[in-house]
């Protein structure tokens, strides 16, 4: 399973699959480019983001030094 699809699994967990579908079409897509340019900023260095959903629900944790890379935690 890729970071993405264990990151949308616990999201459905969480708040249901309405709401990961929400996440996944949404906010996600923002989320990545993000943590894209960060990551061509750090230049190999890794690197940690941490991304709050406005409405308090989720707190996510990206790291990593390139996308084969990512690790996510969700609080």
């Amino acid at each position: 399973m890729t970071w993405r699809e264990e990151l949308l699994a616990e999201i459905v967990n969480k708040l249901g699959k309405e709401a990961a579908d929400h996440f996944d079409r949404v906010l996600l897509p923002n989320i990545v480019a993000d943590f894209a340019k960060e990551l061509g900023k750090a230049k190999g260095r890794r690197i940690s983001e941490t991304y709050h959903v406005d409405d308090g629900s989720l707190t996510l944790i990206l790291t990593g030094s390139s996308f084969d890379d990512i690790k996510v935690a969700v609080h």
